[in-house]
């Protein structure tokens, strides 16, 4: 604020010292190249002060490039944790395909979601299997749930759920 405050006062003694300059001049040609060089005195005094002024935007464009960037990074842990899901998924559904097949269990469909809350995941499992092997399904929810995995069995015949 002192600065703006001195620049206002420079700019008024520049204004009195050029006015009377201007009055005492004569009006010959030496006269005219006077007032014309208090004009340009005037004009310098008036602009000088501002080229001086130190205008710092850098925080500006410094939070506008963090804001990029933490938006940058945000998709890219979301596009990578989507892509690790899906390979987390397709692991697991062999997994279980080759663990029913051990006891002659063929499934139909297996749909796996992944389910995180905070630091905790729960993976749901779905299981689509025929009715011949429905003797199976107490043998198969108490080998394959736990506090971290739900169990889900239908048929493709008189569906029951259970899980």
């Amino acid at each position: 604020m002192e600065a703006i405050s001195q620049w206002a006062a420079s700019l008024c003694f520049a204004a009195v010292a050029g006015g009377l300059c201007q009055m005492l001049a004569p009006d010959s040609g030496l006269g005219r190249v006077l007032k014309l060089s208090i004009s340009v005195f005037f004009l310098c005094s008036l602009l000088l002060p501002l080229g001086a002024l130190e205008l710092d935007f850098s925080d500006v464009l410094q939070t506008s490039q963090q804001e990029k960037s933490y938006e940058l990074s945000e998709e890219i842990t979301e596009e990578v944790n989507t892509e690790v899901y899906q390979m987390m998924e397709g692991q697991i559904e062999g997994e279980v395909q080759n663990f029913l097949s051990q006891k002659g269990i063929t499934p139909v469909q297996i749909n796996i979601d992944i389910l995180q809350q905070g630091d905790s995941v729960m993976l749901m499992l779905d299981l689509l299997l025929e009715e011949k092997d429905r003797p199976m399904q107490a043998w198969m929810e108490e080998q394959m749930s736990s506090d971290l995995v739900q169990v889900s069995v239908h048929y493709t015949e008189g569906e029951k759920n259970n899980g």
